[in-house]
């Protein structure tokens, strides 16, 4: 029984690398709607069914991030929302992504106090210098248009603290902006 359940699992991963190699490039190509349904003129399965068929599988783990990354690139957040909370990648990388994911849905919505904490569970998730910082900073700002000057100021300047300057410059203009210096 064994036996059959990883050759199962194999096949399947096998299987969902195949179809997640043929629908890659309308995502790269920023053609989203077509990602996320596929194209069955030219045998490209879409995001949504790799996602449903092949979820027990890493592939299929990386394509409901593709999936809820479409979503929401197509400004359809509250499924992008839906998807991300159906994730759950076992990996580090993945699992922090998929949170920074719901954060920016929750910022498009204009939800600024569950986009914060999302983004702050984010930068804490990964440890990653460059993206602890960016997740810092993006907390930092929907934490101020949140209102909660306190957290805005120690996630801003946490941002600063990275080894990466990418977000320095920007931090230091939204201290000074809400006069948290």
């Amino acid at each position: 029984i064994g036996y059959l359940y990883v050759t199962g699992q194999e096949a399947d991963s096998l299987a969902a690398n195949l179809q997640f190699g043929k629908v890659q490039p309308l995502y790269q190509n920023q053609q989203y709607k077509l990602a996320i349904t596929g194209d069955p003129a030219q045998q490209i399965p879409g995001l949504t069914e790799i996602a449903e068929k092949y979820s027990n599988t890493a592939t299929g783990q990386v394509a409901m991030l593709y999936l809820g990354n479409s979503y929401f690139y197509t400004g359809e957040f509250d499924k992008a929302i839906e998807v991300y909370n159906d994730a759950s990648p076992g990996d580090e990388l993945l699992s922090a992504a998929v949170i920074a994911g719901k954060a920016a849905a929750y910022e498009a919505k204009q939800d600024y106090a569950e986009a914060a904490d999302l983004y702050k569970k984010a930068a804490a998730a990964y440890d990653n210098d460059l993206l602890t910082s960016e997740r810092s900073f993006y907390a930092g700002r929907a934490y101020a248009l949140a209102g909660d000057m306190e957290a805005a100021q120690e996630m801003l300047l946490k941002a600063k603290e990275a080894k990466n300057q990418k977000y320095h410059q920007q931090a230091d203009r939204l201290l000074a902006q809400y006069s948290l210096n």
